[in-house]
């Protein structure tokens, strides 16, 4: 399903990164993928993707982190599983990680201050936004594709706990939830603040 949607509260800054001011964002939902960066790159790699492309699915068995055999684990339906492809930028390659990182924690305080006052997460750089615990809430994953030392496009990847209400094992000791702060929207909703 397809939708072509601009997004709000932190927009002005995932704008700022693209030539051209405000890009309307066209929305893929998909539902079960191995990884929403992995077809993100493939389509850049081929010369389908489309700038301004986002696709956000229900489920990933193969998401994953910067770091080499860390993988993002997700309950199906339950978290913002998104990429948004670039194919033109107005900014150096080297900052578009911490500009994707400020937009996201830019829209989740926005969302806390509307819902519940304020929450309390802060951004550990490169890539993570944590709460004050020190639990995750979200991890971001800027890729850059490159056609010899051409660039070819940017894959800005947003994996956040959503709606989950308790995490198993050793991840409930790092994880944690928009619900869990006491924002309790839809994954559709908080995609739209971002």
């Amino acid at each position: 399903m397809q939708k072509v949607h601009a997004f709000s509260a932190a927009r002005k800054r995932l704008n700022g990164m693209s030539h051209g001011g405000v890009m309307q964002w066209m929305i893929t939902e998909l539902g079960e993928v191995v990884s929403t960066a992995t077809l993100a790159k493939e389509r850049i790699q081929r010369g389908d993707a489309v700038h301004g492309e986002v696709l956000q699915a229900q489920h990933q068995t193969g998401g994953r982190g910067r770091m080499a055999g860390r993988q993002w684990l997700d309950e199906p339906g339950a978290s913002l599983l998104m990429n948004v492809t670039l194919l033109e930028l107005s900014v150096p390659v080297e900052v578009l990680q911490v500009f994707t990182a400020l937009a996201v924690l830019d829209a989740v305080r926005a969302l806390g201050s509307a819902q519940t006052g304020g929450v309390d997460v802060r951004l550990k750089l490169p890539n993570d936004l944590l709460a004050l615990d020190g639990r995750k809430l979200c991890g971001i994953l800027t890729e850059v594709v490159w056609r010899g030392s051409r660039f070819a496009g940017a894959t800005l990847g947003i994996g956040m706990n959503v709606r989950q209400s308790n995490f198993d094992g050793p991840l409930a000791r790092h994880a944690l939830s928009l619900r869990m702060l006491g924002i309790d929207l839809d994954v559709a909703t908080v995609r739209g603040h971002i």
